[in-house]
């Protein structure tokens, strides 16, 4: 064979490799592109809904009234701005009210009738020992500052030295996506939630296409950093498939050091393929690519994961927190709003009380011609000595009329006002009314007052039950050996082992939330029913103790044991000595 044909035949493998190398990546850059351009459609239309009810720029407010950085402009000394946050701090105690609580699961596997007691009690000990009350109180402020809150149930490989557990997360509202047209978190057909991550940390997570990411690439979705804006019309269409300004909607954070934008979406894609060639035009056979919702994970641009859903059931880890009833929109307008502006009126009527005090308060001194005293020496200030002239008039100060009562009360009627418009009244801050008012009446007035309370403890019931059924079936799904969570009783290590569920299907199994056991009202009165029922005989000692959280419960309860103990032996002896006596009369 000559030398030429020999090299040709050489050569041909390998631009024949290139090409082909060539023409996969301009499909897979063609298919990121089209996978990006719907995420990036889907996020729009969130955020077009999202700004229709709570107006744009809505973060940036949030942001400036709960931080207390709404005046940027500088302002005179004399004419301070005035802030008074006590729509943020009632905010913050309708949080912490709600999120007191401490759930009871009941799980019970379809077929057998018997309450799962162990596990229960280790999936008391993972709410406990990962802190998803503190989550939960964390999306509750969201809510009740933005309208919505959300919790994110995840699985975090690296946790528990690198034994992997179930997390629970609270977003930002405006880096998670949600189905606007929901109603139902069970109703969402897609979730997509923003994350900022480093860039190293993401390609070692996905090291297979995570070395394709650039820091802000031309050409990636969430690349567009910068503030550029057009109206519509024919140049509003972008590299990244999407309108041009959709930077601003979309990507609400941006970040100025090495982090990268990390989208994880949730979707239901009805897609299909065939399975079997029809013998007949009634005969094909059809079946659903992604039967159990599909995944995707994208990054810059770069798809980094595109399958199937690894959560059983077809469940989106989303759990949404209405901070009022959601009925026009699943977007629920913030409880702030409700008493935002009678504060701020406030805050502006004691800034204007303040300059007039300032600029208008002041004593003015009236020295007559005949005292001598020359007025550029003249300081007024306290212990100035002066001489005058023998029989003139001494320098007079005299003072303005006092401003008038009601100008001074208007800000605190008006923010009398806001509190009673958010529900927390007098005896709700611990404030008794005056008189002799007994402990059930006082009770029942902070009852009462607790309404719109009792309104949002209803709409989180359904939060606690689908947060519950959702780590329930990550525990099934992910926990695939045998784990032991430490439990401490008191001063006792009381483990508690979870067994792996082979062929876990959520399925088959129910798991139910108490009620009562997550109603924001419940503890505080039960603890004040402690010492009745205890008196009645209702309870025991270590029950009481219980319900009020007593420390050191086990030390108490011996010394009760060692008590009653003595006392028995002692009303025994005192027995045994009127017998005796009584025997020897």
């Amino acid at each position: 064979m000559p030398l030429s044909a020999r090299v040709l035949q050489y050569r041909n493998p390998a631009r024949d490799r290139s090409e082909r190398d060539e023409r996969e990546n301009e499909a897979r850059r063609s298919y990121e592109n089209e996978v990006v351009r719907q995420l990036d459609v889907l996020q729009q239309a969130v955020t077009t809904e999202r700004e229709r009810v709570w107006k744009k720029g809505w973060e940036v407010e949030i942001e400036r009234f709960y931080n207390l950085t709404e005046s940027l402009s500088p302002a005179p000394s004399f004419r301070p701005k005035v802030l008074i946050p006590e729509c943020q701090t009632d905010m913050l105690h309708e949080a912490s009210d709600l999120s007191d609580v401490s759930p009871i699961p009941y799980i019970i596997q379809k077929g057998l009738d018997d309450r799962q007691l162990t596990r229960e009690k280790a999936f008391q000990a993972q709410w406990k020992q990962s802190d998803y009350n503190l989550e939960f109180l964390k999306a509750t402020i969201w809510s009740l500052f933005a309208g919505n809150g959300y919790l994110r149930v995840a699985w975090d490989a690296d946790a528990c030295n690198g034994e992997g557990e179930v997390v629970v997360c609270s977003y930002n509202p405006a880096h998670v996506y949600r189905d606007p047209y929901a109603m139902k978190d069970r109703d969402i057909k897609y979730v997509i939630f923003d994350d900022e991550m480093y860039l190293d940390d993401v390609r070692a997570r996905w090291p297979e296409n995570g070395w394709r990411i650039k820091y802000h690439r031309g050409g990636a979705s969430s690349s567009t950093r910068n503030k550029l804006s057009m109206p519509e019309g024919p140049m509003t269409i972008t590299a990244t498939g999407g309108p041009i300004g959709m930077d601003s909607a979309v990507r609400p954070f941006a970040s100025s050091d090495s982090r990268v934008i990390v989208r994880t979406a949730w979707v239901d894609d009805q897609s299909s393929k065939l399975v079997r060639k029809p013998r007949s035009v009634s005969d094909p056979k059809w079946e659903m690519v992604y039967p159990n919702g599909r995944m995707i994970i994208e990054c810059e641009g770069v798809i980094l994961y595109d399958g199937g859903n690894p959560i059983p059931g077809k469940i989106k880890p989303i759990v949404t927190i209405w901070g009022t009833p959601p009925l026009f929109s699943a977007f629920a307008p913030a409880p702030i709003k409700y008493s935002k502006d009678l504060q701020e009126l406030a805050e502006r009527g004691y800034t204007q009380n303040y300059e007039n005090a300032v600029r208008l308060n002041n004593g003015v001194w009236f020295i007559d011609e005949g005292t001598g005293i020359d007025l550029e020496d003249f300081g007024g200030v306290p212990a100035e000595a002066h001489m005058i002239t023998s029989q003139s008039r001494i320098p007079e100060c005299r003072w303005p009329q006092p401003m008038p009562a009601h100008m001074m009360e208007l800000p605190k009627v008006l923010l009398e006002k806001a509190e009673k418009v958010r529900g927390f009244t007098p005896s709700r801050r611990g404030i008794t009314a005056a008189g002799n008012v007994s402990a059930p009446l006082n009770d029942a007035s902070i009852l009462q007052s607790q309404s719109l309370t009792r309104m949002r403890a209803k709409f989180l019931a359904n939060s606690f039950q689908r947060l519950a059924q959702i780590v329930f079936a990550m525990m099934g799904r992910f926990y695939l050996t045998k784990r032991t969570f430490p439990v401490f009783n008191e001063d006792k290590y009381e483990p508690v082992d979870w067994e792996a569920i082979p062929d876990f299907d959520p399925a088959n199994w129910h798991i139910k939330i108490d009620e009562n056991s997550i109603r924001p009202y419940s503890q505080t009165a039960l603890r004040s029913m402690v010492p009745v029922m205890k008196q009645l005989g209702i309870i025991d000692p270590e029950t009481a103790m219980d319900l009020l959280d007593v420390p050191n419960k086990e030390v108490v309860l011996q010394r009760l044991r060692e008590q009653a103990s003595q006392a028995a032996q002692a009303k025994q002896q005192e027995a045994a000595a009127k017998a005796a006596a009584k025997g020897k009369k």
